[in-house]
């Protein structure tokens, strides 16, 4: 990944370390992919919880083996407040459904390539560069 980075963005120094969005150092293709999986899946969560589904509804792409880890809508009995999904790991897309694996990264999935540097969020650049412009 880190070669394939340095080589299409053309840069000057090798890339070494990839980031995603969220600042989540990746260091293998399946620590990417997992966190993809992970992502997807909270926000299928939020849209779920947000009225986009129906009460007991589970994603129609989870197989048999992945349903019993998919945490409950929240419900008068059960609603903890905000119930957390079970995070996938690397080694659990090897007993994922394939189909919805690649369902997840057919989409791209968003990393920050550094040279060096340290990790900075994008909302955090955005307001530095404001204050930039407004000091000159």
């Amino acid at each position: 990944l880190l070669s394939t980075s340095t080589q299409r963005l053309g840069l000057t120094r090798p890339a070494c370390r990839l980031y995603t969005a969220d600042g989540s150092l990746i260091l293998t293709i399946n620590e990417l992919t997992a966190w993809a999986v992970n992502e997807a899946l909270q926000e299928h969560k939020s849209e779920t919880k947000h009225g986009a589904q129906g009460k007991d509804e589970r994603p129609k792409e989870l197989n048999a083996e992945n349903k019993e880890d998919w945490a409950d809508s929240p419900t008068p009995e059960n609603d903890h407040s905000e119930q957390r999904l079970p995070r996938v790991t690397p080694e659990d897309l090897k007993s994922m459904d394939t189909e919805l694996v690649s369902l997840i990264v057919r989409n791209p999935i968003e990393v920050w390539v550094s040279c060096g540097e340290s990790f900075v969020p994008l909302n955090d650049q955005k307001n530095r560069i404001e204050d930039f412009q407004m000091r000159q």
